[in-house]
């Protein structure tokens, strides 16, 4: 987002709601096995990426389909 550099300095800019790059990690999402059954639901990838150390962008890869698999897991939005 581009703000003028005076509205800036002056404090005179408001981020519109909804901007916000991470949102789409802050979505349902569901660790699957290979025949397709949940093993666990996570409120949000950013909980579920802190509890099974993988990388965020690459659950959400897998979960848009994107990608078939990471780190030998399946995922697919709740």
């Amino acid at each position: 987002m581009w703000v003028r550099e005076r509205d800036y300095l002056e404090g005179k800019y408001i981020i519109p709601p909804g901007v916000y790059r991470m949102r789409k990690y802050y979505v349902p999402v569901c660790l699957i096995d290979h025949n397709g059954t949940v093993l666990k639901e996570y409120e949000n990838i950013i909980y579920a990426e802190s509890d099974t150390k993988i990388p965020k962008h690459k659950i959400y890869e897998v979960a848009i389909g994107a990608r078939n698999i990471c780190y030998s897991t399946k995922w697919k939005f709740k």
